[in-house]
């Protein structure tokens, strides 16, 4: 519902960054943080509230530090270990939702075809 009402305001959001604990991941349904670089975090339904172009499964929980994620703590947890990054469009997709500059910092590879 919220994507047709932002269609109507003048286009669908850009995607996001999606976050899931892995047993919501494994269920293939939980609550997933989505955070949009520039705006605020806010909480959704995996899979089905918000279009997300990389996912990222915490191995934990992944509860939400009193004051929120940086991009660079996000990083750093997938480069650690802590979380697993998914794609879920094309890089093309993670350039328009202004992501390249993530992905970048979490070293991760992106092949181009």
């Amino acid at each position: 519902m919220r994507r047709e009402a932002d269609r109507k305001a003048g286009g669908a959001r850009s995607p996001g960054i999606g976050v899931v604990s892995r047993e919501s991941f494994a269920a293939g349904a939980g609550p997933m943080i989505v955070l949009r670089p520039g705006v605020s975090a806010r909480v959704a339904r995996w899979p089905d509230d918000e279009q997300v172009a990389l996912l990222l499964v915490a191995a934990g929980a992944a509860p939400v530090p009193d004051e929120g994620w940086s991009l660079g703590e996000l990083a750093a947890a997938v480069r650690g270990g802590r979380m697993q990054a998914y794609f879920l469009c094309a890089m093309d997709g993670i350039e328009d939702a202004g992501l390249a500059a993530f992905v970048e910092d979490l070293g991760l590879a992106f092949p181009r075809h």
